[in-house]
């Protein structure tokens, strides 16, 4: 019965698109959940929960549909190679699972102590798009910056 009852709310869904004036007929949607409903985010966490086996070297955090990939290592070469490999990997999981990412919304921060600058200029990408560095992200409500000075997080509460 409980099986019935997700293959019924999961499925048989249509969507409409109007441009202007115009309406296309229905389409089907033939995957996901709809939008804005209460099980959603549940059933969201539960399909994207083997998305950590994606990965071989680096840790993940998932929380809601928010995603960070971490790795450490002292040489900046091998650092990037990681990643590019990482990235590969995840690149193929989203296919597999129909899924997408947002590059524009997409970036990376190389955080290293004051007194430790990186000589090194990264280069990665997603899925054939360049990646934005940043000094600067956001990470679960905290500002954090590629030096771990906390003065940009400060700024923002005063």
């Amino acid at each position: 019965m409980a099986l019935q009852w997700i293959k019924s709310y999961s499925s048989y869904h249509w969507q409409l698109v109007q441009i202007n004036q115009t309406c296309p007929s229905m389409q089907t949607i033939k995957c996901g959940v709809p939008q804005g409903s209460i099980l959603g985010p549940l059933f969201f966490i539960l399909y994207i929960n083997d998305l950590p086996r994606a990965f071989k070297l680096s840790k993940l955090l998932l929380f809601a549909d928010n995603t960070s990939i971490s790795f450490s290592h002292s040489n900046p070469k091998y650092l990037e190679n990681v990643l590019y490999n990482e990235l590969l990997n995840i690149d193929v999981w989203l296919r597999c699972n129909k899924l997408s990412i947002n590059t524009q919304k997409t970036n990376y921060v190389i955080f290293s102590p004051s007194q430790r600058r990186v000589n090194h200029s990264f280069t990665l990408s997603f899925g054939g798009q360049p990646l934005a560095q940043s000094t600067v992200t956001k990470f679960l409500g905290v500002f954090l910056d590629e030096r771990l000075t906390w003065k940009h997080h400060i700024n923002f509460v005063c």
